[in-house]
């Protein structure tokens, strides 16, 4: 057995050992697959010396055969260094993109705004919790892969649904829309929606970043109001019309099933209904007057001195 010989085993078995130990720390079938044939090459190397007569000198083809040998050994080392390095940054990347996926996830749930991703369909996909909050939703199991369109009110729900089809035509846009959640209340918000593209530039889904604005939408109303209320009281020639036209603003603003009137005078302590209305049979009604010139009631005194009350 001559030295190179020597070289060319030990060389394999170091390969083998570094592979063993590659294959317990990466866990790939790719390192285990080079791991096996290196030990397939690696025994029939020793059985095929055990199998040959030991000649001195070496013949020349002895001496080819001996250093072909030992190039293998030392490729198939390269091969074990080459594939570590792969799956060492392979697993370098993956580790980088699972972190940043990890970031990017706790950015999006803690968003005060709605992150949302819908389907060509309209059903939802994801759903950060600000967004699950704005329909009330308790969990995503609630709302997941199921259309949406049903929780926008049927007067903007056409326009919610051209909006998330020229979306996948590739546009973009804004909406403002008006919701019912699950548990019955009522939200105006704005969207504005893009595609989100594959690796290909294929749309695979609507991105939608939603806030919530019923508060503005709401001050806009009653600013609204107000000048309604300015201009149409400036027109009323006496106390009945301009009463309706106080109570008709106060249903704008805040919505009533029943209203009553009441002008009091403080110099008699008395009071005098101006209308009184109510629902009769589905629909409202005027009814008879409860104060004709009389003293308050104990709620409206309470009323008159401390300022409104809920009943």
């Amino acid at each position: 057995m001559t030295l190179v010989l020597i070289i060319s085993i030990l060389i394999r078995v170091a390969a083998v050992l570094w592979s063993l130990v590659l294959l317990r720390r990466l866990r790939d079938w790719r390192m285990g697959f080079l791991t096996l044939m290196l030990v397939f090459m690696t025994y029939r190397q020793s059985v095929t010396l055990s199998e040959q007569p030991l000649l001195w000198p070496p013949t020349l083809e002895g001496i080819k055969a001996e250093w072909t040998g030992l190039m293998v050994s030392v490729l198939a080392f390269l091969a074990v260094v080459y594939l570590a390095s792969l799956l060492d940054e392979r697993k370098r990347v993956e580790t980088v993109l699972s972190r940043s996926e990890a970031r990017l996830r706790a950015i999006i749930n803690n968003e005060p705004e709605c992150v949302k991703l819908l389907a060509a369909d309209g059903s939802l996909l994801e759903m950060n919790p600000a967004g699950l909050k704005m329909l009330e939703a308790d969990s995503f199991q609630q709302v997941g892969n199921r259309c949406v369109y049903p929780l926008v009110v049927p007067e903007h729900r056409s326009e919610f649904r051209e909006l998330t089809e020229r979306v996948f035509r590739g546009e973009s846009g804004t909406l403002e829309f008006q919701i019912t959640g699950l548990k019955g209340s009522h939200r105006w918000l704005e969207t504005h929606a893009t595609p989100l593209r594959d690796e290909q530039g294929k749309i695979i889904s609507l991105l939608g970043i939603t806030r919530d604005i019923t508060a503005r939408k709401q001050a806009e109303q009653q600013l609204a109001a107000f000048a309604s209320l300015g201009r149409r009281l400036s027109t009323a020639t006496d106390i009945q019309t301009a009463g309706r036209i106080i109570v008709e603003v106060a249903d704008e603003l805040l919505g009533w099933d029943a209203c009553m009137l009441v002008l009091y005078d403080a110099r008699t302590d008395r009071c005098n209904s101006v209308f009184n209305v109510d629902v009769v049979n589905g629909q409202r009604a005027e009814v008879t007057p409860i104060y004709l010139n009389e003293k308050p009631t104990p709620r409206l005194r309470r009323v008159i001195e401390r300022n409104a009350e809920l009943i």
